[in-house]
């Protein structure tokens, strides 16, 4: 089975996540960094061989209102994630298998000191790898600081999203849910969790685990919840 990837959310979305098999879509605007999508236009638009500078920025911006983006992060350990992501702790992380989802190629966070230059290419017409490039250069980078998250990105065309009170949402085959983690400030337990897991995911084969912090370093870690626990009332 592929890595699996994690997605932190509030108890309440985190079932919602689970019971509707969607996932809401971030839109560029909305993304907490500023600097996330904001590529610098380059070189100068008198250089020979390159589409002029306005014409580049447009292609760009219009980006925002064309695709999202649906973020994940490669581990579920860091406790500044479940701070920022999970309602402080108190929520779920839901782990999914990557080669289960119908989205395109994944697509791994790059982190820098130094923002991307957009270029067009020289003499050419611009061809799939240069779009391919774009997209990572525009979605893919973010600055170093940013570097805990180890994020793990989608990018989805809206125009294929389902949109409803002003979100857009994606769904996912309820497949490739593999792993649901109970975070350590969290009031759901994992008996309730095994029943929902049980009714809505029956044969799938989700495994749970209960998040708690590591007794010496700053760390999260997970106990796996005992596959033969009894359910109980």
């Amino acid at each position: 089975m592929a890595d699996v990837i994690y997605k932190f959310l509030s108890v309440e979305n985190a079932f919602r996540v689970m019971e509707q098999h969607e996932l809401k879509v971030s839109l560029v605007r909305e993304l907490n960094d500023i600097y996330d999508c904001q590529p610098i236009f380059g070189p100068a638009a008198d250089e020979s061989g390159y589409l002029n500078r306005a014409s580049v920025e447009a292609m760009v911006a219009s980006a925002p209102d064309i695709y999202g983006v649906l973020c994940f992060s490669k581990r579920y350990r860091s406790p500044l994630l479940w701070g920022h992501y999970a309602e402080q702790a108190k929520g779920l992380a839901l782990g999914f298998d990557p080669t289960r989802f119908a989205f395109a190629d994944k697509m791994d966070v790059e982190y820098r000191e130094i923002r991307p230059v957009v270029k067009w290419p020289v003499d050419k017409v611009p061809d799939e790898s240069y779009h391919q490039q774009l997209m990572k250069e525009h979605f893919g980078v973010k600055a170093r600081e940013w570097n805990y998250e180890e994020e793990v990105r989608y990018v989805v065309y809206l125009g294929r999203c389902m949109p409803r009170t002003r979100m857009y949402f994606s769904e996912f085959n309820p497949c490739a849910l593999r792993e649901v983690v109970v975070g350590p400030r969290s009031s759901v337990t994992p008996v309730y969790l095994r029943h929902f897991l049980a009714s809505h995911y029956k044969g799938i084969g989700v495994s749970l685990y209960t998040a708690h912090m590591h007794p010496e370093r700053y760390e999260i870690e997970g106990q796996r919840f005992p596959p033969n626990q009894l359910f109980v009332s």
